[in-house]
This record gives structure tokens, sequence and C-alpha cells, in this order.
């Protein structure tokens, strides 16, 4: 009993001491609610930047600083500041629609995607697809913004040579696919127009060096003409890079042939494929030139990212194999070239630009390589070992 009535007193002593504890904070709050009525601490994050203020100050006040800071038209005169500083000066439709996007208070994107899609592999002519509905709502020379929200921005760069029947069924594909993903975007096809060898690592220099001009874009997808999407859930935005896209096609039962295999479709953004200085333009024909842009990643420590062989997945439209040429000592030059990543690549990058056409679906961007003003590896003179 007398264990009892002293558990009991210990019990109401705890009580009283919580309550006094709780009574003296509330008095606390109470007076400094007197001494600073309208103040208080604040952390806020508004578009993407964090702007912190750890001093009392009048909230109203505080607030009418944020909005100012990131008002709309403070917003537009920033980015038109950073692109003429970045070489952008021209007032081009393109640039004042993304301006327009960016800086409004509208949401970000949300991609309408279907899932898995049915893939027509149809032959279709290239004034067909000139005629598609999608066409209706494209700019010239095959570019797009979505008006009722913020999204990233991706150039599409297309190796090309007298493909036009795959080039049209890719366009007929992948238009919807991207407006549906909700991306700023713009196709560009970069047509090699000499007699010189394919080299579709050139190509791909050639095409971001030729995007810059447009735009600075987020992110570059590099994307062979043959491959068409199965399901339109996979982004064409470079939410991790460098990425692998083709990770699966229907024509290797929808498996991954090596884990070194970087070819078909890549995606970078721009810094990072600056880092590794592009791709090599030593390889002319086909072959070789996706082994070397694998060593590449490693050589600045990148990691290469696959989505799920589930979702990657791909069609290949069949081709004429006697359109694809290789040269014979293509092996021999990709174990030479992984010695030159610093002296082969962007930085080396040598063309002639004989036309661009603005068609309603992409930018055509005529070319000849110079095969034989090009120096191997990017170096003058540069003697085979022996």
């Amino acid at each position: 009993m007398a264990c009892d009535q002293a558990m009991y007193d210990k019990t109401l002593s705890n009580t009283f001491i919580i309550l006094l504890a709780l009574t003296c904070y509330t008095s606390v709050l109470v007076v400094l609610a007197l001494v600073y009525p309208t103040t208080q601490i604040i952390n806020i994050q508004l578009k993407g930047f964090e702007y912190q203020n750890h001093q009392r100050r009048d909230v109203e006040d505080f607030e009418k600083e944020i909005q100012s800071i990131f008002s709309p038209e403070k917003c537009k005169e920033d980015e038109k500041m950073r692109l003429i500083t970045s070489g952008y000066d021209k007032r081009t439709e393109e640039i004042t629609s993304y301006i327009d996007c960016h800086c409004s208070k509208r949401n970000k994107c949300v991609p309408n995607t279907l899932g898995r899609i049915s893939v027509n592999m149809n032959v279709t002519t290239m004034d067909e697809v000139f005629k598609e509905s999608f066409t209706k709502i494209l700019n010239p020379g095959g570019w797009y913004v979505p008006k009722q929200c913020k999204t990233s921005s991706v150039a599409i760069v297309i190796p090309y040579r007298n493909r036009e029947s795959q080039l049209s069924i890719f366009l007929r594909h992948y238009h919807p696919i991207f407006i549906r993903q909700k991306l700023h975007y713009r196709i560009f096809v970069i047509d090699q127009v000499d007699k010189d060898p394919f080299n579709r690592g050139k190509l791909m220099n050639v095409g971001y060096n030729e995007a810059k001009k447009y735009f600075p874009y987020d992110c570059v997808v590099f994307h062979d003409v043959d491959l068409l999407l199965e399901d339109d859930r996979l982004m064409y935005s470079c939410q991790s890079s460098p990425q692998h896209l083709s990770v699966s096609l229907d024509k290797y039962n929808y498996r991954l042939l090596y884990q070194e295999l970087f070819g078909g479709i890549e995606m970078f953004t721009r810094d990072h494929f600056e880092l590794i200085n592009g791709f090599s333009n030593s390889f002319w024909g086909w072959g070789a030139e996706d082994d070397n842009l694998y060593r590449r990643l490693a050589w600045k420590g990148l990691t290469l990212w696959r989505p799920s062989v589930h979702r990657a997945r791909y069609k290949m439209i069949k081709h004429d194999n006697a359109e694809v040429d290789a040269k014979s000592d293509r092996f021999d030059i990709r174990k030479e070239s992984y010695k030159h990543f610093a002296t082969d690549g962007l930085s080396s990058l040598k063309y002639e630009v004989k036309e661009t056409i603005l068609h309603p679906t992409h930018t055509h961007v005529k070319v000849d390589l110079h095969m034989a003003k090009d120096d191997l590896f990017g170096i003058v003179n540069y003697e085979k070992p022996k």
C-alpha cells in the first residue's frame, strides 16, 4: 500500500513538472510574438533557386522582393542576356518561344504517353509525311515547343545518306511521340553528300555543332534512322547522362549483344558530350566508332546508364546491306584510336556545309566531310605505328 502511494505521488510530481515546462514555453512564445509581431525566418525555393533569409524582417516586404527577383519580366531579361552572351543573339522564333515558356508561371510539363504503341513500318514518301496532321503544329525546320508548360530542350541528330524511305518512316513515327512527351525539340538530319565512305561519328559531331547554332539544347540524342521505338514512356530527355537507349532490338531478339555496346541511339547532356570531346572523326565506313565512344566515358570517369530492356524496345527498319561500307582496317584503327581521345573529336572537326533546308519536319543539313583534308586522330602528319 505504501509502495502504491509512493508511485502515485511520483506520477503527480512528473505531471506537475511537465505542465510547468509547457507553461514556461508558452510564455516565451507570447513574449516573442509581442516583440516581433510581423516577422519570421523564411526559407523559400522558387524556379529552382534557393533563396534564404536568416534575418527577421517584414513578411510582406520580403514577398514583394521575391516576386521582383523571380518575375517573368526579370526572367526573360536574364534569359535573353544569357543567350546573347552565349552567342545566341539571333531573335529566332524558337528562342522567343523557349523564353516565354521557361519564364512563365506555368507548371512543368507532364507527358501524355500511351505506353506500348504500334509501329507502322509501311513505306511512305516525304510528300505524304509533310501532309500528316502533326505538321500543323510544327515549325519550319521540324521544331516544336509546348505552349502550356515548361519542359527540357532536345536536339535529335540523325546521321544520314541515301535513306529517304527510312527517314520518311522515322519522321512519321517519332514526331507524335515527341509531341506526346511534351519536349521542346528539333530534328536535324545531317546528310553526307560527298563521295567518301560514310562516317557516322563525324556526322554526329557535325550535327552537334550545327544544332548549337540554333539553340543551346539541354540534351542531344544521336539517333540512327532505322530504329523505331515501341514504348513512348521511354523519355527522350537527359534525366541521366550519358544514356544508351537502344538496349533491346527486335533484330537481336530484344537482348543486349554485349555490355560495352554503345551504338544505335546515344543521349548526352551538352557538358558530358563536350567533356569526352564528342565522337571520333577517324572511322570512315561503318563500324567501331561506338566502341571508341564507350571507352571515352571511362576516360572521363562517366558511367553509362541504360533503361529497362522491357521499355527500351525498338524495331529495326530493314535496309539493303549493299549500302553498308566498312574499311577493312577499322579494327586496327579502333585499337590505336584509344590513345587519342583528346585530339580526335570535336576539337579537330573539319567540314563544309553545302546547303541547309528547313523542311516542315526536319532541318536538313547537307555536308562535305572532306576526308582528304582530315588528319587521322586529329594529329597533323600522323604516322601509323609499324
